[in-house]
């Protein structure tokens, strides 16, 4: 998510009155992720992003990505949302080949 952005101001103003404060804590550090476009193309690890094909957040998230970062490969898990993508063996065989072609 990008510093500044609509979603990051979300996760800081998160309202916590019914819900406990370890998970008020982790919902308002979600906001602490937030990175802005030079730390973004700063970074020289290998990446790759997994993604259900009908996840809501590509639009928000990896379609952005996708601009700033050309050199990271997008692959997209069917008939999968945000969610269950996890469970997806697809999934696992995406990580599995990135771990094996990023390993020395």
């Amino acid at each position: 998510m990008r510093e500044g952005s609509l979603q990051q101001r979300f996760w800081a103003r998160m309202p916590g009155r019914s819900i406990s404060t370890t998970t008020i804590s982790f919902v308002h550090a979600m906001a602490d992720l937030a990175i802005t476009e030079a730390e973004l193309k700063a970074i020289e690890i290998p990446v790759e992003v997994i993604v259900g094909d009908q996840d809501p957040i590509q639009k928000q998230y990896v379609e952005p990505l996708k601009e700033l970062r050309s050199d990271w490969n997008v692959v997209q898990i069917a008939d999968a949302g945000h969610l269950t993508c996890v469970f997806k063996p697809e999934f696992r065989d995406a990580v599995v080949s990135w771990i094996d072609s990023n390993s020395k």
